[in-house]
């Protein structure tokens, strides 16, 4: 049966009316945490996203920068996770700090859909609020050119029990994972769903499709077990909510 673990690589401050328009005063400050997930199988482990490289922990992680590719081979040996031979991450969507230290997974193929690397080799990479988020398109197309990409259109298995759900909104090939674990069915939600709160009060921030980023919320509810098993993409709560077997680690489904 499934564990997932999140491993937290720092925090930003923020403005939190950024990620909950109309819902807090502007100015209003607050901290996100990046995750990236391994999905743990005796000996199999299964990443979602790829976790930040030193690059872009220094740039993202304002508020507290526990560390880049050192610190994620440290916690990766404290998971006793072999990294080297990881065969599958499943990239929840094409954002620098989602697909950053793909180096460190040389034996692994990288689950995206073919909408996003689309959106992102097209017409739109022109546009300054576009490619400031993106992740380095020529490691992609490098990787695409090695047939180290899986292209996906739409849901796919991955692996018995896990799923790759394509629910768009925050970019156009953004996609959720459904992981069924000893408590049911979680998702990890990546920027579907960045908080708590934006769950709770049916609001988003970033999007490119504002219509179709409020109804992946109604998708991801009929997907979980429970609203608690919602796993939200950067709210630092969710390292409260369940347990942390590793300082800067988050379990779920023990």
């Amino acid at each position: 049966m499934y564990k997932i673990y999140g491993i937290t690589q720092g925090q930003m401050e923020i403005d939190k009316s950024g990620g909950l328009p109309w819902v807090v005063k502007p100015g209003t400050k607050d901290r996100i945490n990046f995750y990236m997930w391994c999905i743990k199988d005796g000996e199999t482990t299964i990443l979602v996203d790829t976790g930040m490289t030193d690059k872009e922990v220094n740039v993202m992680c304002t508020a507290e920068n526990r560390g880049g590719i050192e610190y994620l081979n440290k916690q990766f040996k404290k998971l006793d996770i072999d990294r080297t031979r990881i065969k599958t991450v499943v990239i929840s969507h094409l954002h620098s700090d989602h697909f950053s230290a793909h180096q460190l997974y040389p034996n692994a193929t990288f689950y995206v859909q073919r909408k996003e690397i689309e959106f992102l080799t097209g017409p739109a990479i022109k546009f300054r609020q576009v490619a400031q988020f993106a992740a380095n398109m020529s490691e992609v197309i490098s990787l695409a050119n090695e047939n180290r990409i899986k292209y996906l259109d739409g849901d796919e298995q991955i692996a018995p029990g896990i799923r790759a759900i394509r629910v768009g909104g925050h970019t156009p090939g953004s996609q959720v994972v459904t992981v069924t674990t000893k408590i049911r069915n979680v998702v990890l939600c990546a920027d579907a769903i960045d908080s708590y709160e934006n769950l709770e009060k049916g609001v988003v921030g970033m999007y490119v499709d504002l219509v179709q980023a409020l109804l992946a919320f109604d998708k991801i509810k009929t997907l979980a077990s429970s609203l608690e098993l919602i796993i939200p993409g950067h709210d630092p709560l969710v390292m409260k909510r369940f347990p942390n077997p590793v300082e800067g680690v988050v379990e779920i489904g023990s």
